[in-house]
């Protein structure tokens, strides 16, 4: 993970890359994100994080993750927030590898924050957070389809 807290705008790296132990773990807040998460449970939130400060204008979060059989039936939202400002994004509901692809218009002065979302209550799946990569794009929005896993 990149540290940007002391970094100019200028010095702020185009693209970011975040593993997940940049994130903290939804159902216990303050830890960091386990390999896998159970669904087991009520709507709530699974993963957030990082409260990275970036310079304002328009930036690009791309979510990877893995669901089994069972958690690709619930549905799941990436949030990507900065200040009162939220973009979201449907998970689509397909097992296995996804890349979840949200853009968003950060806000000077505010950290951003990550959040993904389960909707519905379960009584079984899994899901793995592998880690999300940052980057400032020049055109807002380029949100790309929730399970688009080429590249």
């Amino acid at each position: 993970m990149t540290a940007l807290s002391s970094s100019p705008a200028s010095e702020t790296p185009r693209r970011i890359e975040l593993p997940r132990e940049a994130f903290f773990h939804g159902d216990a807040p303050g830890e960091p994100c386990p390999a896998a998460i159970d669904l087991t449970g009520l709507n709530r939130i699974l993963v957030y994080g990082p409260f990275l400060p970036l310079p304002a204008g328009p930036w690009r979060a791309e979510v990877r993750l893995e669901l089994c059989e069972y958690g690709a039936r619930r549905p799941l939202r990436l949030d990507f927030a900065s200040g009162e400002a939220i973009t979201a994004a449907a998970v689509a509901g397909q097992p296995g590898l996804q890349r979840v692809c949200v853009t968003h218009e950060v806000t000077a002065g505010a950290p951003i924050e990550l959040r993904l979302w389960l909707l519905r209550p379960t009584f079984h799946g899994e899901l793995r957070f592998l880690g999300a990569t940052l980057e400032r794009v020049d055109t807002y929005p380029m949100n790309l389809p929730a399970n688009d896993v080429s590249a």
